[in-house]
């Protein structure tokens, strides 16, 4: 199958719906073989938060690890792979409304421990829309949860915890990824992702007395890629709009030189 970028392929926000379901599935196939005792990955369950002196709150990320109540806990040794480097950035002096990360517990039995959200242009195209996603963020931040933001879609405005503004230039790019952890609530995890260079492995926060597992979201891509069949994109009927044009001429390039698309005349 033919690969024309390392990375993100800009042009699969064209099938997002479909792209975003397996994104969040695989991760959770992956993310459950690396599992410690008495943790499971889970998709699209609701989730219960009961937060001091307020009602109940449903909430439903993409990917959630859970801990049951019976569990006897255990901690395993976590995979030794390298993961990328995070930027840490301080936010301490930012309101609550811009905090996007809570700690759940579940009433069915489990504690929610963290979540991971694939960000949809839905998340991002509307001023309600990036306000109720922040909500939800901010909800689970107040909760304790470990919250994970990946943001592969170029559309719509900056939806992330962490403030765009806190960022130096050097992590300018069309996309995005941000962890917090509910013991540094404050203090938020970003990774650099470059349109040229493969998506990053990230490290996934469990319980505080757990390693951290890895979690391959080019291995994940590349899985999204293979399954849903997308080697027959039509890129000449396809606008990429939104890149700087350095950008755009080196996607050109690409394509042209996988003969997937014909040189400009």
């Amino acid at each position: 199958m033919s690969k024309p970028f390392p990375g993100m392929n800009p042009y699969l926000e064209h099938s997002w719906g479909d792209i975003h379901t397996r994104l969040t599935t695989y991760s959770c196939d992956a993310l459950q073989t690396q599992l410690p005792k008495g943790l499971k990955a889970r998709v699209e369950e609701q989730v219960r938060v009961d937060m001091e002196g307020a009602t109940t709150v449903r909430l439903v990320p993409d990917v959630r690890v859970v801990e049951p109540s019976h569990s006897e806990g255990g901690v395993a040794v976590a995979e030794e792979v390298q993961v990328a480097a995070p930027l840490v950035v301080e936010f301490l002096d930012q309101p609550v409304t811009e905090r996007r990360i809570v700690i759940v517990d579940q009433s069915s039995g489990g504690r929610v421990v963290t979540a991971i959200e694939f960000v949809s242009p839905s998340n991002k195209t509307s001023q309600k829309e990036r306000e109720r996603f922040r909500r939800k963020q901010a909800d689970m931040v107040d909760g304790g949860v470990n919250v994970v933001e990946i943001d592969l879609v170029r559309q719509g405005r900056w939806v992330l915890s962490v403030p765009e503004r806190l960022l130096p230039d050097e992590y300018a790019y069309p996309y995005a990824i941000c962890l917090i952890r509910a013991t540094a609530p404050h203090r938020g995890e970003c990774f650099a992702v470059s349109l040229r260079e493969p998506l990053p492995v990230i490290p996934i926060p469990l319980r505080e007395s757990d390693p951290d597992v890895a979690l391959r979201l080019q291995t994940i891509l590349d899985l999204a890629v293979e399954r849903g069949a997308y080697d027959d994109v039509d890129y000449t009927g396809l606008e990429l709009n939104g890149f700087a044009p350095e950008d755009e001429a080196w996607m050109r390039e690409r394509l042209q030189a996988a003969g997937l698309l014909e040189p400009r005349k």
